[in-house]
């Protein structure tokens, strides 16, 4: 504003609805919330709840549900304290606790726990020997190994500033037998000699 004058202003209420009239403005305190039926959607709640039962990341549980990335976003954050969101997922929560695992869930699980990420998912959550040790568990329920074998997940450190000298014994040379049936004549045997005496 010009020097010397006042930095407000008032506007008259006839000037205020010739105004609003041809230039449809929200004024703040008249503000109301515009409400899609995909933000009400029972059937979209429901599965949201079992999507977060599933997945601890809400964000990734609603991407899993909703079509596009800011309607997810909006779920993520405005329906975790739904009360039907909270119900189904408590009754999914149940349910798993309510039904034994079979081969293939339990296979699941380990998979699962062996190759989770951090959020960022650059790094593996567990340590390279318990994720050793997760493999190898579902490699046995699945019958790829038996139970003989050992996974040594020891460390080796090489050196290379040490030089390890090995003798070893030249190999010995064995005489070779020969297979092949031999010509061997053999003599017949000799009668001892006889003379015979005539007693006459």
């Amino acid at each position: 504003m010009p020097f010397g004058y006042p930095d407000t202003f008032e506007v008259k209420e006839e000037v205020k609805s010739n105004w609003t009239s041809k230039f449809p403005v929200v004024w703040p305190n008249e503000e109301k919330q515009i409400t899609e039926a995909w933000q009400t959607d029972e059937a979209l709640k429901k599965l949201f709840g079992i999507a977060l039962a599933r997945c601890s990341n809400p964000f990734e549980a609603a991407c899993s549900v909703y079509l596009n990335n800011n309607q997810a976003l909006w779920a993520s954050t405005n329906l975790i304290n739904d009360p039907v969101v909270v119900v189904s997922k408590a009754e999914y929560n149940n349910q798993e606790a309510e039904t034994l695992l079979d081969k293939t869930a339990l296979s699941f699980k380990i998979l699962k726990f062996a190759e989770e990420k951090d959020p960022s998912g650059r790094f593996y959550i567990v340590d390279a020997k318990e994720r050793l040790a997760a493999l190898a568990l579902y490699a046995k329920i699945q019958g790829y190994t038996s139970d003989n074998v050992n996974i040594d997940a020891s460390t080796v450190n090489n050196d290379n500033r040490t030089m390890k000298i090995v003798l070893v014994k030249p190999e010995e040379k064995h005489k070779l037998i020969d297979t092949k049936p031999s010509s061997v004549v053999i003599d017949k045997p000799q009668l001892p000699n006889i003379k015979l005496v005539s007693n006459g």
